[in-house]
């Protein structure tokens, strides 16, 4: 029987050493939509890099990631641990580079943090990233 639902598509951004909570992360859109979709008529897909972009042209990589993925998701996660990203043509990173392109368009955006690894390596790797974006671009979410 055919059905409508409300599909929302969630991009995730983030630098390589999140491997496992990326993958974390499928699991549980995945748990969501089994467990949800019917009975809210709303699924959500996970957008990424790794499935959603393929080789192409461009300036640098990340600029053929943003040329394929685009601005049309709903909803932006990103996801920092230790490493910032490799930089760009545009921005210290790809990630910091998704977050601003995300941050001009979606007009709600939420910091949300949790970690079992040590609170004052957490507290100062989170402080060095706020720092990089603060200084990087004036209107950055940190300002």
């Amino acid at each position: 029987m055919a059905k409508t639902q409300t599909i929302l598509d969630v991009f995730v951004a983030s630098p390589g050493d999140v491997i496992e909570e990326r993958k974390i992360l499928e699991e549980v859109i995945n748990e969501f939509n089994v467990t949800w979709s019917d009975e809210r008529n709303l699924r959500l897909d996970l957008v990424k890099w790794e499935t959603h972009s393929r080789p192409g042209f461009g300036e640098d990589a990340q600029d053929v990631v943003n040329q394929q993925i685009g601005d049309e998701y709903d909803i932006f996660l990103g996801l920092m641990w230790g490493r910032y990203g490799s930089q760009t043509k545009r921005a210290e990173s790809g990630t910091e580079e998704e977050f601003e392109r995300a941050y001009r368009r979606l007009s709600n955006l939420a910091k949300f943090r949790r970690s079992n690894k040590g609170s004052h390596l957490i507290m100062v790797d989170c402080i060095t990233h706020s720092r990089r974006l603060r200084n990087s671009k004036p209107r950055s979410a940190f300002t």
